[in-house]
Parts: C-alpha cells; structure tokens; sequence
C-alpha cells in the first residue's frame, strides 16, 4: 500500500504544482478509477464496495495529507541552503515512517471488510495501480522530453 500512496502522492504533487488545473472532479475521476480496478482486482461484492470506498477514501485523504505536509516541510528546507540536506533526507524518513504508521492503523479497519485474501491482494493491486500511473507518467514526460528535444534541434 505505501507504493501506491508514493504514486498517488506524485500525482498528487503534480496537481497541486499547478493550481486551478486540476479540479474536485478530475480528483474524485482519480480516485475512481483506483477503485474500480480494486475492485476488479480483489473481486469485490457490491456490498463490499460499498463498506470499503469509504473506509478507502478516508485512507487516500489522510495520505494525501501526509505527503502534502511534508513536501512544504521539505520544499522550506530546500530553500534554505544545501546545508539541510540531511534533515531533507530525516523528513522524508519521517514521511515513510507516517505512511506505515497510517498503512498499520487502516489494515484493521480494511480487513473488517475484505477477506484475509482480499486484503493480501489489496497490496498487490496498489502496486498494479503505481505501475500503471508510472506507466502513463512516463509516456506523458517522454512525449514532452521528446518535443523539447525537437524544438532545440531547429
């Protein structure tokens, strides 16, 4: 689960680096379709779906939350000379450290509703997830590296 939630944290970043950009909707279609693969993946019912996206939702919040935290904590540090780079590296053990924290605190209230082998497979599915969103991460900044490279060369 923490895999995902350094990709969905990525994502996240990237819309709150550009302001206004990216709306409530675009989020909430994010979020979505997170969840639809999850629920493909763990091969939930309906009425697992709907005790889970709640449950899910608030977990997502609560992790946006860490990492937007501590990206201001970290980008301050930045700022203000190259002679923070250890405690850059500390908070972003801090970071890790806050993710588990949250990952340890809502695997109990997942498996109130998931099977024991949904809730192993929830783990997987994230990854899925973050290698999809990396996937497309990657082809967006390829796309964009090469039509920069193109611009320089004429």
């Amino acid at each position: 689960m923490t895999i995902v939630a350094v990709l969905s944290f990525a994502g996240a970043a990237n819309m709150q680096a550009q302001p206004g950009k990216h709306s409530a909707e675009h989020k909430e279609k994010f979020f979505m379709a997170k969840m639809k693969m999850i629920q493909q993946e763990l091969k939930l019912t309906e009425e697992q779906t709907n005790e889970f996206t709640p449950v899910y939702r608030k977990y997502d919040e609560e992790m946006l939350e860490i990492f937007k935290n501590h990206r201001v904590a970290e980008n301050k540090l930045k700022k203000s000379g190259a002679s923070n780079a250890t405690k850059v590296v500390n908070l972003r053990i801090e970071m890790k450290m806050d993710l588990l924290r949250l990952q340890k605190s809502y695997t109990n209230k997942f498996a109130k509703v998931l099977t024991p082998e949904q809730l192993l497979q929830l783990d997987d599915a994230e990854r899925k997830i973050q290698f999809q969103i990396m996937k497309r991460h990657n082809r967006r900044g390829g796309h964009k590296k090469n039509a920069d490279a193109n611009h320089d060369t004429k």
